[in-house]
């Protein structure tokens, strides 16, 4: 299976709640639901200047909500730094969403699709 890094990238018009967003560190790819595999593993890659630290909430169906409280992906990632990997272990068709705990306002989520099937309607983060 795939291993995955989703990017914190610095955003045009900073406020102190959102600093950076996500995106596919794969060339060319637009910010949006990540599409992974249930067993790949996904890092967060921090290429900004602030501190991050990526948090994942556990996975619902159907696009529903999250719930709960995140689970931090390692320790507080220095400016140029990367997390360590999160193994998908949640069944195709499920979404995770994922935060950044130092900034209520970054957010994203990835969709586990079954390989060789598009990924079904997109969740709202």
């Amino acid at each position: 299976m795939p291993d995955w890094s989703i990017k914190f990238i610095p955003i045009k018009h900073p406020t102190p709640d959102r600093r950076a967003m996500f995106v596919l560190d794969v060339a060319g790819e637009p910010p949006g639901p990540v599409p992974v595999f249930q067993g790949d593993l996904v890092s967060w890659n921090n290429t900004t200047s602030d501190q991050h630290q990526p948090a994942v909430f556990d996975a619902v169906q159907g696009g529903a909500p999250p719930s709960g409280t995140p689970t931090p992906i390692g320790g507080i990632m220095q400016p140029r730094a990367s997390s360590p990997a999160y193994p998908v272990k949640a069944a195709s068709g499920s979404f995770i969403r994922f935060c950044c705990t130092q900034h209520s306002g970054e957010f994203g989520v990835m969709v586990v699709v079954t390989p060789g099937q598009e990924p079904g309607p997109p969740a709202t983060v």
